[in-house]
């Protein structure tokens, strides 16, 4: 009888145990694997070039960029592809560009969905040579590959590296989680990333490899959002108060 306890006993608890694991693999998040095309050698060896920010007027003004842009989510950074100085439709970037996809967490305007992937563009990044030359004018390109001559310079200028990332902006970084403020690049059909340092803000989330595909309730509670100006996260709810955003979660 006593062995016959035990085995109900075993049978229970086994039962118990592959329900529980069962309910586990059921509510598992999907995760979407992060990429960089950007490698430790290009970043270590890129010549920054400086770029004054005093072209982004009114970038500082939150009110005008909720009643301006197309967009406004809260994002995950999946891939950084590749940077550019042309768009594919041939227009040129001011002084180039980072391109990739994204997972949208949380829309607090416009009409895209909760995880949605979704390809954006964002001015700055670690360029080529051979792609800054393509944004010279012709006068000053004609003079670079004169001086070239002249100092028998003759380098591959698809294996130097610039990086354009203007002064006082921040890097946008595979893994980690943003507030975005959007554009819809219809010409392109991609999402650009618009007013510079204003429109990236990392919000208190670690940077991850394997990204979720969406956010739990515990995620969300006592977020922070990066002042990029003073450097200090603030509270990610009362900004939302402050600029009248409201989440589509709560809906």
């Amino acid at each position: 009888m006593r062995k016959m306890m035990t085995v109900l006993l075993i049978m229970l608890l086994s039962g118990c145990m592959t329900q529980e694991k069962n309910q586990e693999a059921l509510t598992e998040v999907p995760t979407l694997e992060t990429s960089n095309y950007l490698s430790d050698e290009m970043k270590e060896n890129a010549i920054k070039l400086t770029f004054q920010a005093s072209f982004v007027k009114g970038g500082d003004d939150m009110k005008l960029q909720v009643e301006n842009c197309s967009d406004i989510v809260l994002a995950a950074v999946v891939s950084l592809d590749g940077a550019d100085t042309l768009y594919p439709d041939g227009s040129k970037s001011i002084h180039g560009y980072t391109y990739g996809d994204f997972v949208v967490y949380d829309v607090l305007k416009g009409n895209l969905s909760m995880g949605e992937v979704v390809q954006y563009a964002r001015n700055g990044g670690v360029i080529t040579q051979a792609q800054y030359d393509k944004l010279r004018p012709t006068s000053s390109l004609e003079k670079a590959e004169a001086l070239r001559e002249q100092n028998d310079f003759d380098e591959d200028l698809s294996e130097l590296f610039i990086d354009t990332l203007i002064e006082g902006d921040v890097p946008i970084e595979a893994g980690k989680t943003y507030l975005m403020i959007l554009q819809y690049d219809e010409a392109n059909d991609l999402y650009q990333v618009i007013d510079y340092m204003y429109g990236l803000r990392e919000v208190s989330l670690p940077q991850r490899e394997a990204i979720p595909l969406e956010l739990s309730e515990a995620d969300l509670s006592g977020l922070q959002i990066m002042n990029n100006v003073t450097g200090e996260f603030e509270s990610y709810d009362e900004y939302l108060e402050t600029y009248g955003l409201k989440s589509k979660k709560d809906a």
